[in-house]
């Protein structure tokens, strides 16, 4: 294989899944040589859809890693303001939802490392006490934590993507 092969372990099948990022090529296998795949970093996204009025959006992290039909990964809060609660799923494109607003990509994350960040964030403190901290204050406040933690990697662009996001805010 060539260096554009990635590879996941599909739960569901048992079996690795592989995927050819330039030509979109896929297939399954039971082999285990780690030598001939490369070990690309899995791009890190904000994500905007629609929900909490006309005003407020909602904000999540979404990861780019494609496993059978699912393109990647969601980590956000859902839930209304005082009871939020943490949830990583996997979710098919999130521009395909009738919901989807825009994304900012923003870095990325090590392959060997996209474990570690769903822990990260599952461990995250959520504010329910806080009235007026919700989903995109969570977004800002896990950005800065990854990139602390060393589990962001910034993209050129990281700061165009950070002020282009500093314009779409919300109130508060």
């Amino acid at each position: 294989m060539s260096e554009a092969w990635v590879r996941h372990f599909d739960v569901t099948t048992q079996s690795w899944y592989h995927r050819n990022t330039s030509t979109g090529e896929s297939r399954y296998s039971n082999d285990n040589n780690q030598d001939e795949l490369s070990e690309e970093p899995r791009s890190i996204h904000v994500i905007r859809t629609r929900g909490g009025g006309p005003v407020f959006k909602h904000w999540a992290l979404y990861i780019d890693d494609q496993v059978g039909p699912y393109t990647g990964f969601i980590c956000n809060i859902e839930g209304k303001r005082e009871n939020y609660r943490y949830v990583c799923k996997r979710v098919e494109i999130p521009k395909s939802k009738g919901n989807y607003v825009d994304e900012y990509q923003v870095g990325y994350v090590d392959t060997n490392s996209l474990e570690k960040l769903k822990e990260f964030a599952e461990a995250k403190r959520i504010r329910n006490e806080d009235r007026f901290w919700g989903c995109e204050q969570w977004v800002w406040e896990i950005l800065g934590e990854l990139e602390v933690e060393g589990l962001l990697e910034h993209r050129e662009e990281f700061e165009e993507q950070i002020a282009e996001l500093e314009r779409v805010k919300g109130p508060g």
